[in-house]
């Protein structure tokens, strides 16, 4: 297995690559990744077998002596075609190794693709970097609505539901609307975290540009005023809510759990999962209870992300 570092001659052999993975995602691809490599530097790889045939690539960063799989990605492991099987998984775990010993990397942090982002079970990394001796050093739970088992809404979620109709409030796809609702997130954000958004708001607007299809905002409103509003990632199995900001009138008369009933039920014929996404704190050592409450109330389960360290 030779492995090879990315660069920008690599970029539409990268791209077609990714159009037959089975664990692909748009962020995979060089337009959603490359827009902020002003923060990092990329070290992403490719791998070739002995007949120099492309057989998995890497999306990653350099950061001092550590190779991360991608800092700017909520996650990214290898990605690897169906017919790619658990012996050939470990040769790319060797050369990766092997790769990082000759440029002086020391540590390999692997963030794993959660396996609902795959066309067929996909636990092979998982097992080769046991295999060879990584650490699992964090854990998220996050919890996704399984559209093939028949959801039904815990009492307090039905009752908002019913409340936030009884109000008036309207529900829609509406990136319009999309710098008010940027006006929303970093509200909460910065009074309840303290934090701003990972994206600003010129970079939501720059990758909606470029995945049109991909990033959709939905809003629930009323009186033309958006109260509540959801940003998903739309990938072939996944809809994954990435950003989630509601006002204090929206919490008041349950505008979100309208907004997220509506989502929910426009992707039930074309989806597998609903991703609310993370509910843990820490590294995973703390669960938030009040979240975990929240989406379990609307019939999702739990499923995990985890964090590898291989110390080289």
């Amino acid at each position: 297995m030779k492995v090879k570092r990315y660069s920008k001659e690599d970029k539409i052999n990268w791209d077609d690559f990714l159009k037959e993975a089975k664990n692909s995602h748009f962020m995979f691809f060089r337009d959603y990744m490359d827009y902020h490599s002003d923060r990092f530097s990329d070290h992403s790889l490719l791998f070739y077998d002995n007949k120099e045939k492309l057989v998995a690539v890497l999306p990653a960063n350099k950061n001092g002596n550590e190779l991360i799989s991608h800092q700017g990605l909520s996650f990214g492991g290898l990605l690897i075609k169906s017919e790619f099987d658990t012996l050939k998984f470990v040769q790319c775990i060797d050369a990766l190794i092997l790769y990082c010993k000759e440029n002086s990397f020391n540590t390999l942090l692997y963030k794993k693709i959660p396996t609902i982002y795959s066309s067929s079970l996909s636990e092979e990394d998982s097992y080769a970097l046991f295999y060879k001796g990584a650490e699992l050093y964090r854990r998220d739970l996050n919890c996704a609505v399984d559209y093939k088992v028949s959801q039904e809404y815990s009492k307090s979620r039905t009752r908002n539901v019913k409340k936030a109709k009884k109000n008036g409030i309207s529900c829609l796809q509406s990136n319009e609307d999309i710098e008010e609702f940027y006006r929303v997130l970093s509200a909460n954000l910065s009074t309840v975290h303290n934090l701003v958004p990972p994206h600003s708001l010129e970079e939501l607007n720059l990758l909606q540009t470029r995945f049109p299809e991909n990033i959709l905002l939905f809003v629930a409103k009323k009186d033309d005023q958006v109260l509540a509003g959801v940003l998903v990632f739309v990938t072939r199995f996944v809809i994954h809510a990435q950003y989630i900001a509601s006002t204090e009138e929206g919490r008041r008369i349950g505008a979100l759990d309208l907004l997220f009933d509506h989502i929910i039920k426009s992707f039930e014929e074309s989806a597998s999962y609903f991703s609310f996404g993370v509910s843990t704190e820490d590294s995973g050592k703390f669960i938030n209870e009040g979240l975990v409450f929240q989406k379990e109330g609307f019939g999702a389960r739990a499923y995990v992300h985890d964090f590898y360290r291989l110390e080289i």
